[in-house]
């Protein structure tokens, strides 16, 4: 026979604004016996409420020192890899798709780069089994449990001296070596903290002591340069790559169309397959205009929770926008549009992205120009468009 259920009932949040650091008081019982615990911030009050009526859903067990779920593991401070799975796990919801997947690639990075030194390497697939795990698609994988229960360590454990060691680690790409990205370090550092300072409002660890950012505008000598040179290809050259992206296939004729919307209006991929008809302007002569307001979401399934929507924001508040349509790309929709027959709803028929990057490779080799991405494409926009800027 089975353990019966535990009865825990909720009171609703109390607000009490006496002087108090944690004026936000959530209360619940447990066998009629009281807990209440104080919050800084209303939110995370609601956060624990609901986390505790999660528990309730699940059947959880409760303990009756603490009066919460023992898998909580309440008289431990969390490890950073449990902390960070309970941070997404609780405002899973809260988050868009794309936004819980930049979260998740962030701390998965904390997590592996938080172990001590002498930890040894966990192969690649139970890494990818802490992606799962973190994204709520599967349980972790019992090597990359134990792993994560004898390495990982307490949050509680954080000084100065160790937050330091590991923000110098996570500014580093996969090979350990490599910097990122100014604009990736930026959001990774900010993503970090976000979840580490997380624990600190809900009371599970005290106020962290991070180490001080640097300040100062980047010296030029500091400055470093790509590998590779950015490809930005002549008009003629453009004009060759997107004749010969259609050919006998009448898919390619989608293609064709995608990239030009890419290479003269400048839109970002997921932009371009989020186009409506009724974003386009499109007269007879002269210049349209394309409004841009929403974007394709394609992510892993890891990350996805029932309601999410395939198309969302575009990447930022600054990327809503008209943009102009040169007579070029005018002629290029009206055509699509004509050989389609799509007459409302999405300009290419709200598809995923098929084999664009491969017909687009195709259409660089039979022109004669050397392999482009369709980011290419993008930047031959911004550099025309800075070339007609300056004149």
């Amino acid at each position: 026979m089975g353990r019966p259920s535990d009865d825990v009932r909720i009171v609703n949040i109390q607000t009490r604004k006496d002087g108090r650091k944690k004026p936000y008081i959530a209360r619940w019982f447990v066998n009629d016996v009281e807990f209440n615990k104080g919050f800084v911030h209303k939110t995370v009050a609601d956060r624990h409420v609901t986390d505790i009526e999660v528990a309730v859903r699940k059947g959880e067990r409760f303990s009756s020192s603490s009066g919460l779920p023992v898998s909580w593991n309440a008289d431990k401070t969390p490890s950073i890899a449990d902390w960070c799975f309970r941070y997404l796990e609780q405002d899973r919801r809260a988050y868009s798709a794309k936004s819980r997947n930049n979260l998740g690639d962030d701390l998965v990075p904390l997590i592996l780069r938080s172990m001590p030194s002498r930890t040894p390497q966990l192969p690649d697939e139970h890494v990818r089994s802490i992606l799962d795990w973190l994204g709520g698609a599967r349980d972790l994988s019992a090597p990359a449990r134990a792993w994560l229960d004898r390495w990982s360590p307490s949050i509680g454990d954080l000084g100065r001296v160790e937050l330091s060691r590991i923000l110098d680690l996570v500014k580093l790409r996969v090979d350990g070596v490599t910097p990122l990205a100014t604009s990736s370090l930026r959001n990774r550092i900010g993503h970090i903290k976000q979840v580490m300072n997380s624990a600190v409002d809900q009371g599970v660890i005290e106020p962290l002591d991070w180490p001080p950012a640097s300040r100062g505008a980047k010296k030029k000598s500091q400055w470093k340069t790509t590998n590779r040179p950015r490809l930005v290809v002549t008009p003629n050259e453009l004009k060759r790559v997107i004749d010969h992206s259609a050919n006998k296939h009448p898919r390619s004729f989608r293609y064709r169309a995608m990239s030009s919307v890419m290479a003269f209006a400048g839109l970002r991929p997921g932009e371009v397959l989020g186009l409506r008809v009724g974003d386009l302007d499109l007269p007879e002569e002269g210049w349209g205009t394309i409004w841009v307001d929403e974007a394709r979401v394609d992510l892993p399934t890891r990350w996805s929770v029932e309601g999410d929507a395939l198309f969302d924001k575009p990447k930022t508040e600054n990327s809503i926008r008209d943009v102009p349509v040169p007579p070029v790309l005018v002629k290029e929709l009206q055509s699509w549009l004509q050989r389609s027959g799509i007459e409302v709803g999405r300009v290419f028929g709200g598809l995923g992205e098929g084999n664009w990057s491969e017909n687009l490779a195709a259409a660089c080799k039979k022109a004669g120009v050397r392999h482009m991405s369709r980011y290419d494409l993008r930047r031959a926009y911004r550099s025309e468009e800075r070339r007609v800027g300056k004149e």
